[in-house]
């Protein structure tokens, strides 16, 4: 006897009934099914069930007797001589099947419920789980009977991440796209809801199957209190909760309170991940948050909820902003070196910024922000403006938890936002980033009374890097909308210029870091050479200063230049006279001198190099996102490049010496779904690796690459690195392409280029 226990929606009755028809050859005298929820959902009764079967064994129904222990015990007669097989399929109690068991050692018995059923005699309890991902993917492909390609994997990923997993779902998920064979699988995404966890439930339906439907016939049968707890429950932030936050939100007796964790976790509705966290399936937690809304009385909800925000907003300081803290207290090292961080306090100096209404008067970003409670700060790549906007999130972490006063602040990294993101409201988007970068759940409805009250400054950090059309007017539209809404909230934008910057933000204010004069460098270089952490011994380092600050003016006039000047003077003992040069050096440096210390080298350093350079040219050309690439792609582009290169190295192994050795380039993060994403360690690194591909192409596809993207920032940057890089008869060559297109604006900016480069 063998009891299948699990959360509704895991296919405990799919394969009792297919083990059942699998074991039918070793028990072949009898068959029975008993279906305790009947066939519309509705408990039916162990006597009615018995009084069917013993019709269909052959008793006349005028001899069937009345009464379930009469009954009982004729089904167990008729069956004595027999070796049967009998599946009891949505049982919640010992009581009920007891009676369905049939006396013979001869038989087997298959039993399903949420609960696992231990108080029956001899039963074996096992539980039946959610898909891991692999199966989940493979259950897609068999009822859909279509192949995965590598172009699919990631809706379908997403498909398997909006299911949880769970086998109903992913059913019902796969049948409505057999239902549609004209659909994609991101049409199939869409369908589901998307990022629209309102409506992803009323989709889940396909027919007399509904994910809804299932679990509520596992809530109706929970008593009073438990019921309740369920639902309070589903107002948690989302489906994983600290048990703290449970005990807030059910508000009852320690012990009432464990007595409805412990059942909720019997019936597989609630699930201990640890001491101190439950975690709820997450299509279970959507249902228990609707039923607390359309079913729990408002005075009850409403209680609920105020305590939960009292909970968090006290936790803020003491748990999101130690860990915003340290994210914020480490810079990352100087280029060319091993990547050592150095810390903020250490080596941060204010660059002079610059705002529109005073175009001759430098000042600092904290003498107008927040005073000023709408700005937009922008500068080209390695002046410092994430660094800034760093620094001034770390003090407000240092007043606000010296005293508990001032703003809270929230940061956004536009690097982290994907294509549907901009579907949701930043505030949708703040908590995700309290979740995944902070490790902090926060309530929507807390941090709507953070809002309202004006205690927060919130950043938007690298706007520059939403690409995507779609997603950046989206985006765009999000902060405009939430500036309005919370007038008294200060918000802060970080973004390199571009065509339409001054449009797409009306109501706000515009500064720019000013190029750094010899006296902040001065500073900058001596903070370097003191910190505590820095790579370069102290005494070279002052050496090292002075030597770099003899260099002219504009070679120096912003950290990341600086920077580079101190690592190339370290390393390489010169300078060259340009940064393009200075880049060069420091990636040959990363590439070549570190393979070659290893002796045995697994990939040629060019190869690697080149590798490199398409990696960042493939990114540098995405329209979704060019600061991150994902592992699936990255075998692509390593594949390619090494067959075009006729070298045998797997692509895997090149990866890893991408990311663990050359010190450029890293794995960065890695989604829900477990797919791994891959980014440069620096923008300016990937912009030079992208610009020396593209310099190694014919002018004419050169040009027409300039001809698509010279509007933007990101590849002006680039287009000049490769000019240089090329040299003159490259821009000859592409400045007559661009001609023959006939681009007038393309050839005016080539011009301008031009006259910034210092050919060799």
């Amino acid at each position: 006897m063998v009891n299948l226990y699990g959360i509704p929606g895991a296919g405990k009755s799919t394969l009792a009934i297919h083990l059942g028809h699998q074991l039918g050859k070793l028990y072949p005298d009898c068959q029975i099914y008993f279906n305790l929820r009947g066939s519309n959902n509705v408990a039916v009764s162990a006597e009615d069930l018995l009084g069917g079967v013993l019709v269909a064994l052959g008793v006349p129904p005028a001899e069937v007797p009345t009464g379930l222990v009469l009954r009982s015990a004729s089904y167990r007669s008729a069956l004595a001589a027999m070796r049967s097989i009998i599946v009891v399929d949505n049982a919640s109690t010992a009581e009920q099947v007891e009676p369905l068991l049939p006396g013979s050692a001869e038989a087997a018995v298959l039993i399903t419920s949420w609960a696992p059923i231990a108080e029956l005699p001899g039963v074996h309890t096992m539980p039946v789980r959610k898909l891991d991902d692999d199966a989940a993917l493979e259950m897609l492909r068999a009822v859909t009977r279509r192949e995965i390609t590598e172009a699919d994997l990631l809706p379908v990923k997403q498909v398997v991440r909006l299911t949880d997993s769970l086998p109903l779902a992913l059913r019902i998920a796969g049948g409505l796209l057999k239902a549609h064979p004209h659909w994609s699988w991101n049409d199939l995404l869409r369908r589901m809801g998307g990022h629209d966890d309102s409506v992803r439930l009323d989709n889940l339906v396909s027919g007399s199957l509904g994910v809804r439907a299932t679990f509520d016939l596992a809530y109706s049968d929970l008593d009073l209190a438990t019921a309740r707890g369920y639902r309070l429950l589903g107002l948690a932030p989302s489906a994983e909760m600290k048990s703290e936050l449970a005990h807030v939100l059910i508000s009852a007796d320690v012990y009432v309170a464990e007595r409805i964790f412990d059942e909720l976790v019997s019936r597989e509705l609630l699930q201990r991940v640890t001491s101190s966290k439950f975690r709820m399936h997450d299509l279970i937690w959507l249902r228990a948050n609707s039923l607390a809304h359309d079913v729990e009385e408002t005075e009850v909800r409403e209680a609920a909820v105020a305590r939960m925000v009292a909970w968090s907003l006290d936790r803020l300081d003491s748990e999101y902003l130690p860990q915003l803290r340290l994210s914020l207290s480490h810079l990352e090292g100087l280029p060319g070196n091993e990547g050592t961080p150095l810390a903020l306090t250490q080596v941060y100096v204010d660059s002079p910024v610059v705002s529109d209404d005073s175009i001759d008067t430098t000042t600092s970003l904290d003498e107008i922000f927040p005073r000023d409670r709408r700005v937009v700060l922008v500068a080209p790549g390695g002046m410092g403006k994430t660094t800034m906007a760093g620094n001034l999130c770390y003090n407000s972490t240092a007043r606000r938890g010296a005293d508990g006063g001032g703003p809270l602040p929230l940061i956004i990294l536009a690097r982290d936002l994907r294509s549907g993101d901009g579907d949701s409201g930043l505030e949708t988007l703040i908590i995700r980033t309290l979740r995944h970068r902070y490790g902090f759940e926060l309530p929507i409805e807390a941090l709507q009374t953070i809002l309202n009250d004006g205690d927060a400054t919130v950043v938007v950090d690298g706007f520059d890097e939403v690409i995507e059309p779609s997603l950046r007017t989206n985006v765009l539209a999000s902060i405009i909308g939430f500036s309005k809404t919370y007038p008294t909230v200060a918000m802060l934008v970080t973004t390199r210029h571009y065509s339409s910057s001054r449009r797409d933000f009306p109501g706000f204010s515009f500064i720019t870091i000013a190029p750094w004069t010899r006296e902040t460098t001065t500073r900058y270089m001596s903070k370097l050479a003191t910190a505590s952490n820095s790579p370069i011994p102290r005494e070279v380092f002052q050496r090292l200063r002075e030597r770099a600050l003899r260099l002219p003016e504009d070679f120096i006039t912003t950290p990341l230049y600086a920077q580079m000047a101190l690592s190339t003077l370290y390393y390489h003992n010169q300078v060259p006279r340009s940064f393009t040069r200075m880049m060069d050096l420091i990636i040959d440096q990363a590439v070549f001198r570190r393979e070659q210390r290893r002796g045995t080298l697994f990939v040629p350093p060019e190869a690697l190099k080149q590798v490199l350079e398409a990696t960042a040219y493939d990114m540098q050309k995405s329209s979704t996102n060019r600061v991150f690439v994902s592992q699936r792609h990255l075998v692509d582009i390593v594949t390619q490049t090494m067959e075009n290169l006729s070298e045998n190295v797997p692509a895997v192994r090149v990866i890893d010496v991408m990311a663990a050795r050359s010190g450029l380039f890293s794995e960065a993060v890695q989604t829900p779904e477990g797919e791994s994403f891959f980014a440069f360690s620096h923008t300016a690194i990937r912009e030079h690796l992208a610009a020396s591909h593209l310099a190694r192409m014919a002018p004419a596809d050169v040009a027409d690459v300039m001809a698509g993207h010279y509007l933007d920032a990101s590849w002006e940057a680039v287009f000049v690195i490769a000019l240089e890089l090329g040299g003159r008869t490259l821009y000859d060559n592409v400045l007559r392409g661009a001609e023959r297109i006939g681009d007038r604006g393309l050839v005016r900016a080539i011009l301008l280029w031009h006259e910034t480069i210092r050919y060799q």
